[in-house]
């Protein structure tokens, strides 16, 4: 069962998403129109842009490393006390010297 996740056109939302991620120009093309009727020629843009961006952002953090679920949680967080990175503050300043 198709879910829209209660955003308005979701499910054809989801269908773009899916088009971008996995790399489907044709089927982008495909679902231009329908695109266009339902959110404007300019929500179609943004549509591809927001999903392309979320997409692109997924592959650079898989890329170097950084977990996007719960899977690796107890790893990450041995990492973080091994490294004490939990000790640093948000309110720190770090001063360089030129």
């Amino acid at each position: 069962m198709e879910s829209d996740g209660g955003v308005p056109h979701g499910s054809y939302l989801l269908e773009v998403t899916e088009a971008v991620v996995k790399r489907r120009p044709e089927d982008v093309r495909a679902l231009q129109a329908r695109g266009i009727e339902l959110l404007g020629e300019a929500g179609f843009v943004r549509a591809i842009g927001v999903a392309s961006g979320f997409d692109g952002i997924n592959r650079v953090a898989d890329a170097i490393g950084i977990p996007l679920d719960d899977r690796f949680g107890s790893l990450e967080d041995a990492f973080w006390e091994q490294t004490k990175i939990n000790e640093y503050s948000e309110g720190a300043v770090v001063r360089i010297r030129s």
